[in-house]
């Protein structure tokens, strides 16, 4: 590590710039798979919440006389998943909600009759959603992935007659259908997603992007606790199988005569681009970004807002080569943090304020405007330079790991905005995410402290 004068973000003149080139090779040839992510419907969206991404929406609690039939019949689904096989929880789950058989016993019976009598069908849809997402989650840990599918399948395929029926079982068979049509159902479908069928041509290309979809999932607080921490297990299976892939990939890309190295590529970037992104990331002897991260960390201890919003540039743009794009990139970003809380300019920078700085910043840098070519990411992405904007993200969540949350909550906000769109002409939005997807996982993989909580 070079010694900390060669990385001085306050002093005056230590803004020169260090050549390291930060652009990608253009084209993508790409097909992608399918799966649609939506929001819960008394979820506000992403995008709707607040101008600048959300923190947390509004949530909506049990009625407190749902509690104990909550408990009563999520205790029982808790342990049926643990003592019995898939089949047979699966049989549980289909003889109280599908049949209404006296398999569970009474007392269940009678907590999900109280709802019912209650008529609390939102309580019941958050019910159906926690008893799912028990299952799925043992079945995630069993590896018995495929009753995951069959689950869903039983809800959907409730839609049968409600004729000469109790009325009780009427409400009850209403109430399947009506969450099977939710956006309750849409939400637990992504757990179904079957990452096998990513090279598939038909395939959705947003469906490539799961992985972030379900870590958004597991940050929401809105969702059940059993919802998020499903979420959670499976989105780290998605992200340790694609490190694993990446770094086969990246290994025999090393080999004179590797003739699967197309094959084994789980990105659609081309081998000349993960390298560079590997050789940027791994290979610096003199400099990496967390070294310098904890650099600008220690120099701004204890400095004023208005002073560490220049530090701040300076640190960002840091290493980047001398170019118009560069110039345009300088004035763009400093043009946003000139105007970002100026009632806080004589204020030292503690932890909290550290954190909204870097949360409206990665709000900024991912929130397009094709309205001004000189934003950040129109720039970038017109000309196809991902990796500056994907290292301008990672620079920022190593100063600020708790920001890490935020940056996934906008990435998926980017991709639900556009997912209605054909891939032809998302490419500049693929090449992105394709992108930050392979900065993250080399930068974890290499201990740079990103968090995940």
């Amino acid at each position: 590590m070079r010694a900390d004068r060669d990385f001085l973000f306050l002093h005056k003149g230590s803004d020169r710039d260090r050549e390291f080139p930060n652009t990608l090779p253009t084209g993508f040839s790409s097909t992608f798979s399918p799966m649609q992510y939506t929001k819960l419907q008394n979820v506000t969206s992403f995008r709707s919440q607040h101008q600048h991404w959300p923190h947390h929406s509004v949530h909506h609690p049990v009625h407190r006389n749902s509690e104990e039939s909550h408990t009563a019949i999520c205790d029982f689904f808790t342990e049926i998943a643990s003592c019995e096989s898939p089949q047979q929880a699966l049989d549980y789950f289909k003889g109280l909600f599908i049949l209404k058989s006296n398999q569970v016993g009474k007392k269940i019976e009678q907590s999900l009759y109280d709802l019912i009598v209650l008529n609390r069908k939102e309580d019941f849809f958050i019910l159906l959603d926690r008893c799912c997402c028990i299952l799925i989650k043992q079945w995630l840990v069993q590896k018995q992935e495929k009753y995951i599918a069959d689950l869903l399948q039983l809800l959907q395929n409730e839609k049968q007659s409600y004729k000469n029926i109790h009325p009780t079982r009427r409400k009850l068979k209403q109430w399947i259908l009506g969450f099977s049509e939710s956006l309750y159902f849409q939400s637990l479908q992504l757990f179904s997603y079957d990452n096998r069928h990513e090279s598939e041509a038909e395939t959705d290309w947003k469906n490539r992007y799961t992985a972030y979809l379900l870590m958004a999932q597991s940050f929401n607080p809105d969702y059940p606790r059993e919802h998020r921490d499903a979420a959670k297990l499976l989105a780290a299976k998605f992200n340790k199988k694609f490190k694993f892939k990446l770094a086969l990939c990246l290994a025999h890309s090393n080999l004179p005569n590797s003739s699967q190295r197309t094959n084994q590529n789980p990105t659609r970037l081309n081998l000349r681009t993960l390298g560079l992104i590997q050789q940027i990331l791994v290979k610096r002897k003199n400099m990496n970004y967390r070294g310098v991260a904890n650099i600008f960390l220690k120099q701004t201890e204890g400095s004023l807002y208005k002073d560490f919003k220049q530090s701040f540039l300076k640190y960002l743009l840091f290493s980047l080569k001398q170019s118009k794009t560069s110039a345009w990139l300088h004035a763009s970003i400093s043009n946003y943090l000139e105007s970002l809380y100026p009632q806080y300019n004589d204020k030292v920078v503690d932890g909290s304020l550290l954190l909204r700085i870097c949360k409206r910043s990665i709000s900024f840098l991912l929130k397009p405007d094709w309205d001004s070519s000189s934003h950040p990411f129109t720039l970038l992405a017109k000309c196809g330079n991902y990796l500056t904007l994907a290292t301008l993200l990672l620079k920022i969540i190593l100063i600020c790991p708790s920001s890490y949350k935020h940056l996934i909550l906008c990435t998926v906000a980017l991709i639900e905005e556009y997912e209605t769109h054909p891939e032809s002409e998302c490419q500049w939005l693929i090449g992105f995410l394709e992108t930050l997807r392979v900065v993250l996982t080399i930068a974890n993989d290499n201990h740079l402290t990103i968090a995940h909580e």
